[in-house]
């Protein structure tokens, strides 16, 4: 009897440690999460999104944060140089997002408008920007 309840352990513990890891059956665990923009199209921050003369404006940061089931909060930050004058901005937003496969919709309480990205992994990637810019993202 203990001989056989020892083969059924060892069967168990091989058969358990050979099977294949699963992941979330909830799509939106896979994708939770705080995502920190790495890139402007293909640039380290900061990213200079515009400056005339002495005036010049820059992308210093973004903190999107997903929230299963469908919560959304993101703060952006800019640094404007104004000649010698030097100041910083933080802009929070708010949202909601669907998720169909690996593309994620993002709907900002701001103004209404749609963000659609692609998550791979821990990297999730805006190429659909209606400016023409390509942003990359890392999870923390």
């Amino acid at each position: 009897m203990l001989r056989r309840t020892m083969v059924s352990l060892i069967a168990y513990s091989v058969f358990a440690g050979c099977s294949e890891g699963k992941g979330p059956t909830d799509p939106a665990a896979g994708v939770s999460g705080n995502w920190r923009l790495q890139t402007v199209n293909g640039v380290s921050l900061p990213f200079t999104m515009s400056g005339n003369g002495a005036v010049k404006t820059e992308l210093t940061g973004e903190v999107i944060t997903l929230i299963a089931p469908s919560g959304v909060n993101c703060v952006t930050t800019f640094r404007v140089t104004d000649g010698a004058k030097i100041s910083t901005e933080s802009v929070p937003d708010a949202g909601s997002y669907t998720i169909d496969g690996s593309t994620v919709r993002i709907k900002w309480t701001s103004d209404g408008s749609v963000t659609t990205v692609t998550v791979t992994g821990d990297t999730m990637t805006d190429a659909d920007s209606e400016d023409g810019l390509t942003f990359v993202y890392r999870r923390e």
